[in-house]
C-alpha cells in the first residue's frame, strides 16, 4: 500500500510541475487567437464554451471567447479563445516557474508596495508577483505575432486586459 502511494505522490507531483510551465504559446495547449471552442472542451473537459471564470481543480480559469465581431478587437471566428487569465490553486512561488526575467519587462504597483508585474508583449504573457514571491494570477493574450489578426480600428493599447473585462474594470458597484 505504501508503494502506490508513493507512485500517485510522484505522479501528482509531476502533473503540478507541468500544469504551470510558463509556456510562450498558451496554457494547457490553449493559445489565444488559434484555439478555438472544441480545443478548450478537450483540455478542460467542459461541454460548453462560455465567456466565464472555470473553477478546475487546480486553477480559476477565465476565458474570454470572441463573439465573431470586431467589438472584441480581433478578425477571428465566433467561439475563438481571445484570452486566458489563471489564477493557480493552491499558489505557485515565482521561482517554481523558472522564467528568464530578461525576456520581460518588470514593473512595480504603483500602489501595492512589492507586487510586481512580469510582461511579455511579444509573447502577450503577463503574470503579477505578490510581495511574498507568489504568483497571483497568470494572463495569456495575443501575441506580437498575431497582429495581423487584430481589427484595423483597434491599437494594442486599446485591447481588453482580462478576461470577459470588456476592456473596462468596475472596482466598486
Amino acid at each position: 500500500m505504501r508503494i502506490i502511494e508513493m507512485a500517485i505522490s510522484c505522479v501528482w507531483l509531476l502533473l503540478a510541475g507541468v500544469a504551470y510551465p510558463l509556456q510562450s504559446q498558451g496554457w494547457r495547449e490553449i493559445v489565444p487567437l488559434h484555439s478555438k471552442c472544441e480545443d478548450v472542451k478537450r483540455v478542460l473537459g467542459i461541454t460548453q464554451c462560455e465567456t466565464k471564470t472555470y473553477d478546475l481543480k487546480d486553477a480559476m480559469v477565465s476565458i474570454n471567447f470572441s463573439d465573431g465581431t470586431c467589438r472584441s478587437g480581433w478578425r477571428v471566428p465566433v467561439g475563438t479563445v481571445l484570452t486566458l487569465d489563471i489564477h493557480p490553486k493552491p499558489p505557485l512561488k515565482f521561482a517554481d516557474l523558472n522564467i528568464d526575467e530578461a525576456k520581460f519587462k518588470k514593473e512595480a504597483d504603483q500602489h501595492d508596495q512589492g507586487f510586481v508585474y512580469y510582461k511579455n508583449s511579444e509573447k502577450g504573457i503577463s503574470l503579477s508577483v505578490s510581495p511574498e514571491e507568489t504568483v497571483l494570477y497568470l494572463f495569456y493574450g495575443p501575441s506580437a505575432n498575431d497582429d495581423n489578426l487584430r481589427c484595423q480600428t483597434v491599437t494594442r493599447d486599446q485591447e481588453p486586459v482580462a478576461a470577459g473585462s470588456g476592456g473596462s474594470v468596475i472596482f466598486d458597484e
